[in-house]
């Protein structure tokens, strides 16, 4: 993306947008005879299958949606247990304790929104038993109010808030994830909205140009640790903070060209992490890896990381 000079209204022009919006609907009156009251079907509650494993409780119902750990699940049965399913899908790390307990990897929430999943068992004979026990994944701090917004925004091709840049968002829709993790406009780096006439946004070069939000983000120490592309670094890379892409230092140095944020992290065999990011221009949610990047792309090709410190 290349460096923007911030946009104020009286370039751009001021013409109105005009936004039709339907009339509500009013309902007819009602005659004849009245429609039945409809009828809902309850829920089955699971009940327990004799021999097989059986859940009664986690040690926490409830956690932060953009954040994995380990839970101890309780109940009877585990020494035939084979599997945990979250809403359908096998848990990572499952360690049958005793006949009584066992812990596993709850990952982070799907799409990263809040929700309630289920909890099911799958024994060692292949049976597969529902349980009464649910996890509730939550939008609380910072990093799952960025990251709900990214997973919620990755594909918008337009915004009444902060206005669009066709084919160079990818700076703006970082810093939109930003300010939704909790951190404030000031002087440096702002957005007042798009402008009326072209939509574009009224912004900071620092908002809005990937090489402007690098050259801030050294000077804001407080706000983010610079990290390279080295594998030290690239270790401490970890899901909201943001990545940079050069795609050729060569013929294009000094600059950065693409912002993203970080979405996944994958921990390789040799215990190294790859890196997922999440972006506008070139919509994506899991795009890389950065891995694939460095090992098939021109060697031009200059990665950095920006670790977020709030």
């Amino acid at each position: 993306m290349q460096p923007l000079r911030t946009v104020s209204a009286s370039a751009l022009g001021a013409a109105l947008l005009t936004i039709a919006v339907a009339a509500p609907a009013v309902a007819a009156p009602a005659t004849g005879t009245p429609a039945p009251t409809p009828t809902t079907t309850a829920t089955p509650i699971p009940t327990q299958i004799p021999g097989e494993p059986w859940a009664t409780g986690l040690n926490h119902g409830s956690g932060h949606s953009a954040s994995s750990r380990h839970l101890t699940l309780t109940g009877t049965g585990f020494t035939d247990l084979d599997e945990v399913l979250v809403d359908g899908v096998p848990a990572a790390d499952l360690v049958v304790k005793s006949d009584t307990a066992a812990t596993f990897l709850m990952d982070v929430a799907p799409d990263y929104q809040p929700a309630t999943v289920s909890i099911a068992l799958v024994s060692d004979d292949g049976t597969t038993v529902a349980t009464p026990v649910h996890f509730q994944y939550k939008t609380v701090n910072g990093l799952d109010k960025q990251m709900r917004y990214a997973f919620l925004h990755w594909n918008d091709t337009a915004s009444a808030r902060f206005g669009y840049i066709k084919d160079n968002d990818c700076a703006d829709f970082t810093s939109q994830t930003l300010l939704a993790r909790g951190w404030k406009q000031a002087s440096q780096w702002f957005d007042k909205g798009p402008a009326k006439k072209t939509l574009l946004p009224i912004a900071s070069a620092t908002w809005v140009s990937s090489t402007a939000m690098s050259a801030w983000l050294h000077k804001r120490t407080d706000l983010a640790q610079h990290l390279g592309y080295n594998q030290a670094d690239r270790d401490k890379v970890v899901v909201g903070d943001i990545v940079q892409f050069n795609w050729d230092s060569k013929k294009n140095p000094g600059v950065w060209l693409h912002t993203a944020v970080v979405s996944k992290v994958v921990v390789l065999p040799n215990g190294h992490h790859d890196i997922y990011y999440v972006a506008h221009t070139n919509n994506s949610r899991y795009g890389g890896s950065t891995q694939w990047f460095a090992q098939h792309m021109t060697k031009n090709l200059r990665i950095q990381f920006w670790h977020l410190k709030k």
